[in-house]
């Protein structure tokens, strides 16, 4: 049904206008009360005779078969007017205008086509046609501005009589991808031409602590400023050009806009500039984050959260955004509700940063202008300056995600500071899921962010050496299909002398033998107190260890050694060596990875780990983990997937736990990936692991080695060159371990453990020994002389002590409780009990 006003000449002159029409609904308390008034301001604004005539169809089309559907709705004017100017309004419902088309026909037979395509997958159009408007395109289709038409002008209907039949073609060439609705359309005639007042410029909003600061550039005098905030309007001077706004708590979302006015004759005002921003909850502060997965040194940051539930159907629920920074980079954290996704293959989250925090300038999108976009998904994306678009990957960006596996959870780096971007004081970040009508974060405006400068000191950098000399130093290194051998032997063989390790596991050796590697590795390192190196593998896993290895077994493309390093922690340890499939072959490495936790198992019922319980476990390699978190799962609890073929799920470690990742950081920086490519589409990851059971085994001093971050200093210290690590796609990988503290602790000499030493305790050790005593609960205790052994020299040893003056007893002592400093391959003696110290 059409609606019709009459615009008459007069300052006391009245417009009924029914507000349900076509304002936007992006900014809903901001804008809705404005451009009503907008409308209400036409019969004020205009000294010109006017007419209008509106429709609401409410019809809806599109989404049931794919082929194109065009869809008329009519308006009938009836009071005859010479058109010497006119504005038409659009208020369509759709999730992709960029399958749009839409033409006007006036009663004489002409046809003008008003949107021609455009818009991409932005949601909605609703646009007023003024051939006086800003140029098509030039800001957002859903944002209820004047705008001139796709193709000509309305001009092109001057001179002709109003009275007739006026229709409106809409065309989607899609409708499979998205519905839509032609909610309503308005014509507006004039006698005389109309002028429309251009929008404030530069509108900027910088959040505090309690409010806002806005300023922004006038194109010409206005009679005043109308700034809302929340929905309350403030009048202003029409040269103001900077207000500040308080009296809000932190945290708080405000949602800002701002036109300009005059007095009639003419247009009263203009379109509107809008922003949305968050109160800040303190003043701007940096944040040590390291990109691991650990989420911990995030405490200090508050997140903004999203409303559960609005997501569209099959879309992501978005659920919170963090932001931080340090001096090199910018650090964001999100999460979603389920299922889990990989986030770099197919997914559709798109990240908008505003560098600038300037909405006039970038992509202008949900109230803020955006320079630089990413789509994860397509591991791609685009940079806007200075007018220009540059397509960009994300070495141009630095980015760093994790994890490389799916996940609900992301955390991410970028470079503040790149040939191609360089973010500014202060940044707005915007994340959305790219389907139609899909869930945004913040769902109006952009996350503000203050970035710092000089907060932290910079990253110390870890040391090459051992905490402890008597670590066992254990490295991954994927050497790229036998670089050492394809003129990259001095790079590689400088950081495997850096790093001096016990044992050495490679990946990628495909065409040397073990002994070839075991040769390469002696050219470089010297095995300590002029031992020997040891070799074994198979397929391209090889290992090189200065400990004798006992028995080897081969595990699909991976390799398991018993290595035997009694020497140093009393008994031997098992070490696998494993190379998974890569990229796409998710069912081949779930499939290996299932081997791997079915051969623990076996070990630990019927194989060597059944008699040596205690063996700590090591596995290390390139595991490729790039797809689903389920084969990383596997490889840490023992949960098999495929349990037809490989049995029954068992939990690896010798407490029944989990096994543990080192998650190693670099030498010089808070990262920890391990392979990067600058010039492949994915962005650096972490797929080089350590893995280890940490029931028996503590965690000494480990990192990744990437030499050109490290220092000169270091650099010279240890050996090596700059750019040594590009000996190899993926980086050397180094983890140092020691037996776990935590022994029995007891009193030397107390034999029959009742808290005090007298000659009661040589009596239990002579019976013990010679008068058919049961074996002593705690022979560390009764092993007087600490020679590692309990005989007769024990009791004497004690008697000589208590009554000739012997002196002490060695540590823990007599006196003191302790463990036994000397346990170890030369000390057989075990303390099961001591229940006499405190």
């Amino acid at each position: 049904m059409a609606r019709l006003v009459v615009f008459s000449l007069g300052p006391d002159s009245r417009v009924k206008v029914e507000a349900d029409s076509m304002w936007p609904r992006r900014f809903p308390v901001v804008l809705a009360g404005l451009l009503v008034a907008m409308l209400l301001s036409l019969t004020s604004a205009f000294a010109q005779q006017g007419i209008e005539y509106c429709s609401s169809p409410g019809t809806s089309f599109g989404g049931e078969n794919g082929t194109p559907i065009s869809i008329s709705d009519s308006i009938l004017v009836s009071d005859s007017m010479t058109i010497d100017d006119m504005h038409v309004s659009i208020d369509i419902s759709h999730g992709f205008v960029a399958d749009l088309l839409v033409d006007l026909n006036s009663p004489a037979g002409t046809t003008l086509r008003l949107h021609d395509g455009l818009g991409g997958d932005l949601d909605d159009l609703r646009v007023i046609y003024s051939d006086d408007g800003v140029a098509n395109g030039a800001v957002t289709y859903d944002f209820g501005c004047y705008m001139q038409p796709s193709n000509g002008l309305l001009s092109v209907f001057s001179g002709q009589n109003t009275q007739g039949q006026w229709t409106l073609n809409v065309e989607d060439d899609f409708p499979a991808n998205s519905d839509g609705v032609l909610n309503s359309w308005c014509l507006r005639f004039f006698n005389s031409p109309v002028s429309v007042l251009p929008a404030v410029q530069n509108f900027a909003c910088t959040p505090t602590q309690d409010g806002i600061v806005v300023s922004w550039d006038n194109p010409q005098p206005y009679g005043s400023i109308e700034l809302t905030t929340n929905g309350t309007v403030l009048s202003l001077p029409g040269d103001t050009t900077t207000h500040t706004i308080s009296g809000f708590a932190p945290g708080t979302l405000l949602e800002l806009s701002i036109v300009g006015t005059v007095a009639p004759p003419g247009q009263s005002v203009s379109c509107a500039e809008v922003c949305a921003v968050t109160t800040l909850n303190g003043p701007p502060t940096q944040v040590a984050v390291t990109i691991d997965e650990q989420y911990d040194d995030w405490s200090g940051v508050t997140p903004l959260q999203d409303p559960v539930g609005d997501a569209v159907p099959g879309g992501h629920d978005l659920l919170s955004l963090s932001v931080a920074d340090d001096d090199e980079s910018l650090f964001l954290r999100f999460d979603f509700a389920g299922p889990e996704v990989q986030l770099d293959e197919g997914d559709t989250l798109i990240l908008y940063i505003d560098t600038d925090a300037n909405p006039n300038t970038g992509l202008a999108i949900s109230g803020i202008g955006a320079e630089v976009e990413w789509d994860f998904g397509a591991r791609q994306g685009t940079v806007r300056s200075g007018g220009a678009t540059f397509p960009i990957s994300h070495a141009d960006l630095g980015l760093v995600a994790a994890p490389t596996v799916s996940g609900t959870q992301f955390e991410i780096s970028l470079r503040r500071s790149s040939p191609l971007i360089s973010l500014g004081s202060e940044v707005r970040v915007l994340l959305c899921d790219d389907r139609p009508g899909g869930d945004c974060l913040p769902d109006s405006g952009g996350l503000f962010h203050p970035l710092a400068l000089g907060q932290l000191p910079p990253d110390a950098e870890i040391p090459l050496s051992r905490e402890v000399a008597s670590d066992i130093r254990v490295v991954s290194y994927n050497v790229l299909t036998d670089n050492p051998w394809q003129g990259q032997g001095s790079r590689i063989g400088r950081q495997l002398a850096a790093v001096a390790a016990d044992i050495y596991c490679f990946q990628e050796i495909y065409n040397h033998s073990v002994a070839e590697t075991v040769s390469y590795v002696g050219s470089w390192v010297s095995p300590p107190s002029g031992g020997t190196w040891f070799g074994a593998g198979q397929a391209d896993c090889i290992f090189v260890s200065r400990f004798p290895i006992l028995q080897t077994w081969a595990l699909s493309g991976n390799s398991a050694v018993w290595i035997d390093t009694s020497s140093e922690w009393g008994v031997p340890t098992m070490v696998i060596n494993a190379h998974l499939p890569c990229c796409a072959n998710e069912s081949g490495r779930q499939n290996e990875c299932d081997q791997i936790a079915a051969f623990i198992r076996d070990q630990r019922l019927a194989g060597t780990l059944s008699t040596q319980p205690q063996a700590p476990i090591l596995i290390l390699g390139d595991m490729n983990f790039v797809g689903e978190s389920r084969q990383r799962t596997t490889l840490l609890t023992g949960d098999i997937l495929d349990e037809n073929q490989w049995g029954w799920d068992s939990a690896p470690d010798a407490d029944g736990s989990n096994l543990m990742d080192t998650k190693s950081r670099h030498v010089a920086r808070r990262q920890t990936y391990t392979w990067r490519n600058g010039n492949g589409s994915y962005s650096p990851g972490y797929l080089d692991y350590i893995i280890y059971s940490d029931s028996v085994l503590e965690l000494g001093r480990n990192f990744v080695l990437l030499t050109e971050d490290m220092s000169a200093g270091t650099l010279s210290q240890n050996g090596l060159q700059f750019d040594d690590s590009n000996g190899s796609d993926h980086l050397l990988v180094s983890a140092d371990f020691r037996p776990l503290s935590g022994a029995i602790i007891f009193r030397r000499g107390d034999c029959n453990i009742d808290g005090s030493l007298n000659i009661s305790d040589a009596v239990a050790a002579l019976l013990s020994l010679f008068g058919g005593g049961s074996p002593p609960l705690c022979g560390d205790a009764c092993d007087s002389n600490d020679d590692g052994s309990f005989d007769i020299s024990d009791p004497v040893t004690l008697l000589g002590m208590l009554f000739s003056g012997f002196g002490n007893l060695p540590a823990p002592g007599p006196n003191l409780c302790g463990e036994d400093p000397t346990q170890g391959a030369s000390d057989t003696l075990e303390c099961q009990v001591f229940d006499a110290c405190p």
